[in-house]
């Protein structure tokens, strides 16, 4: 039966019922595995689909290239991009400076396409513009009911939590492509989209829609899980917002309604807004590549710079960042000059050579002191000065510290200010520091500082924060007060703690994800509901209070005899702390205990 459609633009018709997954990773899909990797998701989550998968432009290229044995996908998909776009794909993103290739799947059977936009970076600037894209995106467009023999939509939202959970993503939507195209498509310009510059906004809020970590930390996780009149999942680092069952029914003044409820309760400066397209908006503070001629010689110019000023004393850049070389007085004036004389974008490349190790202890103060006059002069929401000083927090400049902390107008940059002032054990830090509590993004970093200094006498104040509504705050929170000596509770011993996580018994079936802190004991409670016995709540609260206490990079293995299915095995918990606050979680155990474990961190 004909599809009903819609005639959007002169020659343009879009099936009303036509439905498109959007994902664009966190890395280039043309980084090392990346391709690998999204063909086992595709072959998981379209295991019919993709036993006839074709590389090629679209359903009728006859040169499309074979790709149904599996792991030949990426070599497909790059001797397609050297095949060269047709038309379409050239038209579809003419936006997007810098695209390395494109490529379509086909697969066994029709009405499910997927299209890729493949760059080596992973935001693209946008051509003829300032904006930036993402460089990469995974699109899946449905023009069919059912998908692997289960409703299209139903099929869209388990395929997106399948992703969530293997691969880290910045953002993705799921919707009726009809509702994407009144709010993102240009109504004067074919095959072009609007709202898509990621320096100031996401593209807007849609029937499912995914954030990822940047997105997460920005709006607050407990805001996004708290959606009115949505549902809402977290899944890995990902939180995925769902706004009703149905897709279709974009048009529907209830629809409308919850969206623009939802809208109000997440924040509209997040959204891009088609009537209001140049109001100011806010996005995470992502690093940009620039591509410009320009600026290629101003970087050119830096570096040179650099190079003659160190090259006098017989050093390299090399050599004072990483091999231990000391700069030398004349270098560090000559540093100081050149850097004030050069555009404030590029100074960190010359004060990042000011570290610890590279200046002797008699320019010390100098150099902190300088540190502090630039920190002034920044205009930047950039807070990599003020993190700098930390590793130049001598007596001699509290005072200047102390001064910058309590001038409101360097906003949420002063956070690293008061890990700095901390550092220099001057009496006045603690109410200094304290001061600066309850300002927004400095709290967090507020409360850190005051766990390194005497500030029994705000331990009132610290309580409070026990219970703010940002989870990163009540935990910092909970680790001050035991710093200062108030524990709030005590964890339990160690005592299943091993050192060598090589130990691990072979045949043991492996789960594994990155999760949030506050995800941690969540998702260990459900482990232990897959366990008869010896991995309880005291367990659960014994891994939680050493995880808590890992630094970056740290690896810490738990093993536990326990019963299962009336079995005595083994479980191991592994974790690594990829980042402050987000560890790395593989669980380790019989195949029947990780099955039903999936079933549980799986379920909506």
């Amino acid at each position: 039966m004909a599809r009903a459609g819609r005639e959007v633009q002169p020659g343009i018709f879009i099936g009303e019922r036509d439905l498109s997954l959007k994902l664009h990773p966190a890395r280039s899909l043309l980084a090392e595995g990346e391709l690998d990797e999204l063909e086992r998701l595709l072959r998981e989550v379209l295991p019919r689909w993709s036993r006839k998968l074709r590389v090629g432009h679209d359903e009728t290229d006859r040169s499309a290239i074979d790709a149904s044995r599996p792991g030949s996908l990426p070599g497909a998909i790059r001797r397609h991009m050297n095949s060269g776009a047709t038309i379409e794909e050239a038209e579809f993103c003419q936006h997007i400076r810098g695209a390395s290739g494109f490529a379509t799947l086909t697969g066994e059977y029709s009405g499910v396409l997927v299209f890729l936009s493949l760059d080596d970076r992973v935001f693209s600037p946008e051509s003829g513009g300032t904006g930036q894209h993402f460089g990469n995106s995974i699109s899946i467009d449905i023009t069919r009911d059912t998908v692997e023999e289960m409703p299209a939509a139903v099929w869209i939202s388990r395929a997106c939590a399948t992703f969530c959970r293997k691969t880290d993503l910045l953002h993705g939507l799921a919707c009726c492509d009809l509702e994407h195209d009144a709010k993102n498509m240009d109504r004067k310009v074919k095959f072009t989209a609007i709202g898509l510059d990621v320096s100031r906004y996401l593209p807007g809020l849609y029937w499912l829609n995914v954030f990822g970590k940047p997105y997460v930390k920005l709006i607050g996780k407990d805001r996004l899980l708290k959606t009115p009149g949505a549902m809402t999942s977290s899944c890995g680092t990902h939180v995925v917002v769902q706004c009703g069952d149905d897709p279709l029914v974009w048009e529907t003044r209830e629809y409308k309604m919850a969206t623009s409820r939802s809208l109000g309760h997440l924040g509209r400066q997040y959204f891009f807004d088609r009537q209001a397209p140049k109001r100011k908006t806010v996005a995470p503070p992502f690093r940009f590549e620039v591509d410009t001629a320009a600026e290629e010689r101003e970087d050119k110019a830096v570096w040179a710079g650099i190079a003659k000023i160190l090259k006098r004393d017989g050093l390299s850049y090399d050599e004072v960042m990483y091999e231990g070389g000391v700069l030398t007085p004349r270098a560090i004036e000559a540093l100081m000059r050149f850097c004030e004389d050069t555009g404030p974008g590029r100074w960190w490349r010359i004060y990042e050579l000011f570290h610890g190790r590279s200046v002797p202890k008699t320019h010390k103060v100098s150099t902190a002191q300088w540190l502090i006059k630039l920190f002034e002069l920044e205009r930047d929401a950039n807070d990599q000065i003020g993190v700098g000083l930390w590793d130049w927090a001598v007596p001699e400049i509290a005072d200047d510290l102390i001064r910058l902390i309590q001038d409101r107008r360097y906003g949420h940059r002063r956070w690293p200010l008061c890990l700095a002032l901390a550092k220099t054990k001057d009496p006045r830090a603690a109410d200094v520091i304290a001061s600066l509590l309850g300002q927004g993004l400095n709290t967090r970093g507020a409360l850190e500082a005051l766990g390194k200094v005497p500030a029994a006498g705000h331990v009132d104040t610290i309580r409070k924060y026990l219970r703010d509504p940002d989870s990163d705050v009540r935990r910092e929170a909970k680790r001050t007060l035991k710093k200062l000596g108030f524990p709030v509770e005590t964890a339990p011993p160690p005592i299943h703690l091993v050192k060598n996580r090589r130990s691990i018994p072979k045949g043991l079936e492996e789960w594994s994800t990155n999760l949030d802190m506050e995800d941690l004991e969540p998702t260990l409670q459900k482990l232990a509901r897959c366990i008869d016995g010896g991995f309880g709540k005291q367990d659960i609260a014994e891994v939680a209070g050493v995880v808590d206490e890992m630094k970056p990079d740290q690896t810490r293995a738990f093993r536990f005899p326990v019963t299962a299915g009336g079995h005595e095995t083994e479980l191991w918990v592994v974790a690594f702390m990829d980042d402050i606050d987000s560890p790395d979680v593989a669980v380790y155990s019989r195949p029947d205990v990780i099955e039903k474990f999936e079933k549980r961190t799986h379920a909506r």
